[in-house]
């Protein structure tokens, strides 16, 4: 949430979503340095094992686990009492580059929505066609498979004089 120059928010001020709607609740109370600085380095982690994960199904998995966390501790630094207030605080020259930070929460959730939806549709799409037609293509081994066995079963009975 934006709070206009010189404007300090009560904690009993309703949250705001992204868009500038009040949300149906309580206010949340002010969220502590020490909480931000843990979900960054939370955050880092999970980047870095995202950053690592080459394989499309764990990769969403993670992806939406980013999700979940992004959307909290957005809210969290938006929040009444958040970054916003902090910086008004300590720092009101740094307003315009936290604002800048807090347009850009809405383009990374954008851009990650984008990406989990891109994951989900190869998946769907042509991971889920490969992987059809190597189920295909492994029964009709089988099935040739079981043919030359088969074959060959019968051609050693013929000429061990089973056939009569």
């Amino acid at each position: 949430m934006r709070n206009e120059p010189g404007r300090t928010p009560s904690q009993t001020e309703p949250r705001m979503d992204r868009a500038g709607h009040a949300v149906a609740g309580s206010a949340s109370p002010p969220v502590s340095g020490e909480q931000i600085h843990e979900e960054h380095r939370h955050l880092r982690e999970l980047l870095e094992r995202i950053g690592g994960t080459r394989e499309l199904e764990p990769l969403l998995d993670l992806l939406g686990e980013l999700n979940g966390a992004l959307e909290i501790h957005f809210e969290h630094e938006e929040a009444p009492g958040g970054l916003h207030d902090v910086i008004d605080s300590s720092a009101p020259h740094l307003l315009e580059r936290v604002d800048a930070l807090f347009d850009e929460h809405r383009r990374c959730l954008e851009e990650l929505e984008r990406l989990r939806a891109a994951a989900r549709a190869t998946l769907d799409g042509p991971i889920a066609e490969v992987l059809r037609g190597v189920d295909a293509l492994c029964r009709m081994l089988h099935e040739h498979e079981a043919a030359e066995t088969e074959i060959l079963s019968e051609s050693l009975y013929d000429e061990l004089g089973g056939s009569g």
